[in-house]
């Protein structure tokens, strides 16, 4: 069907070309539990880092590749800095240009997915669109003036006093629906960069000043995000929920972790996963790798043999087996 048609939603990652293979293993995920559901989707990285082998994989999955230049006609993100506690590239900004250039197709809802997802369930679509939210996210309280935001800066960004940012609805932006034509009439990519630029130039940055500055957004706008179930963002970095048949309770695994699935698996932070409860990093490598190795370029791009039953069981052995729980608290 033509992408110009309003009643369909368009999933979206936006990066460099580094992420096109856990990009492509990613959408190709979504695809096959969702084909009940009218998506359309796009993959948005530099054109200098596309190859023809690329292009054909896309084609094939039918994904829509749109060049980082393209984005370009429809917002600038020159302007901001790199975060400095994290290791993104400039790249990452562009997925607050892609709801502009997505509502100039005419989509009216669309959903931003990061890279490192993997989507094991499907997905219902009442929960990806809202008509009057701007956001559609796992969301959880912050205190945003404990974060570093301070009233001048709350001021700035049009807020009249810091109670709203005690208590903010602060989500994780791996997975959130978007209100596109919202999003686009409202000017929300130039106030984005605002807050954006106010939290990563304070002394010291706030943290993770992307999502900051996009929880900012959701504060400030009417109906700003709503709570979508936790099941559509279950990070790698938590024990999922169990259902009543047993099964644990994930729509999107996300591999929010140093300890990506397409790279040997690294003990170097098994100290610091065994004191924080994090573990369970480890327990979601087989998900990915039983996924991935379908795929005919995995060897190309995974620089480790697929991971089998043994691969597992060594892996959460190592993991596990240095833990021990006495009196319902983790040890070494």
């Amino acid at each position: 069907m033509s992408p110009h048609v309003p009643d369909r939603v368009a999933i979206y990652v936006a990066g460099d070309s580094n992420i096109f293979f856990p990009a492509l293993v990613a959408i190709e995920s979504i695809q096959r539990h969702n084909r009940h559901l009218p998506l359309d989707y796009y993959l948005f990285f530099e054109e200098e880092g596309l190859t023809g082998e690329m292009q054909a994989e896309l084609h094939k999955a039918g994904i829509r590749y749109v060049a980082s230049s393209e984005l370009a006609k429809h917002g600038d993100t020159s302007d901001l800095a790199p975060m400095v506690d994290s290791r993104w590239p400039e790249h990452v900004f562009h997925n607050w240009i892609a709801p502009n250039y997505l509502a100039s197709l005419g989509y009216k809802h669309v959903v931003k997915a990061d890279f490192d997802l993997l989507c094991v369930a499907p997905y219902d679509l009442a929960d990806l669109v809202s008509d009057s939210h701007l956001f559609s996210a796992v969301t959880f309280p912050v205190d945003l003036v404990h974060q570093g935001v301070n009233e001048g800066m709350a001021r700035n960004l049009g807020f009249e006093d810091l109670a709203p940012l005690k208590r903010s609805p602060y989500f994780n932006v791996g997975f959130v629906g978007i209100n596109a034509e919202r999003y686009f009439k409202e000017g929300l990519l130039a106030k984005f960069k605002q807050a954006y630029k106010e939290l990563e130039s304070a002394n010291p940055p706030v943290p993770n000043a992307e999502q900051a500055a996009t929880a900012l957004i959701a504060l400030a706008a009417d109906n700003g995000v709503r709570h979508i179930d936790p099941n559509y963002n279950v990070r790698a970095t938590t024990v999922p929920s169990v259902l009543a048949d047993g099964r644990a309770d994930i729509r999107n695994i996300h591999y929010l972790t140093h300890n990506k699935p397409w790279k040997p698996a690294n003990f170097t932070y098994l100290d610091r996963y065994v004191a924080a409860e994090r573990t369970c990093v480890y327990m979601y490598r087989d998900i990915w790798h039983k996924e991935a190795s379908k795929h005919p370029l995995f060897s190309k791009y995974v620089p480790i043999e697929p991971q089998d039953d043994l691969h597992t069981l060594g892996i959460l052995s190592r993991a596990f087996g240095s833990t021990t729980v006495k009196d319902g608290r983790l040890i070494r």
